[in-house]
């Protein structure tokens, strides 16, 4: 459980109407029946964007939920029962700002 600023986020930061705000997230680590390491858990924001067709900004509230698989690549990813997304753990460590920011985007 915890927050991140919205603002501290490099890919969202630019897309966003103000960047002052944050996302909550409650992130559960483990292993499921098959010993695949899983992530879940819900990662929760209001987002300040800017429509398309006014150019008015309006909030965008994300209440998503987290169900992904850790793989090492494409063919573990392809392999993944449909529940899971895959995170494709390329370094030996998970950023949770990564985490939370795919979610968001």
């Amino acid at each position: 459980m915890g927050t991140f600023a919205l603002g501290d986020m490099p890919r969202l930061a630019p897309l966003l109407a103000d960047s002052r705000g944050e996302a909550r997230f409650t992130l559960y680590f483990g292993r499921d029946a098959d010993q695949r390491a899983v992530i879940r858990g819900e990662v929760v924001a209001e987002l300040p964007l800017v429509c398309q067709r006014c150019l008015g900004a309006f909030g965008l509230s994300v209440d998503g939920r987290v169900m992904l698989a850790v793989v090492a690549g494409p063919d573990e990813a392809n392999a993944l029962p449909e529940q899971y997304e895959a995170l494709l753990a390329e370094e030996a460590t998970v950023r949770l700002r990564d985490i939370v920011e795919e979610e968001l985007l």
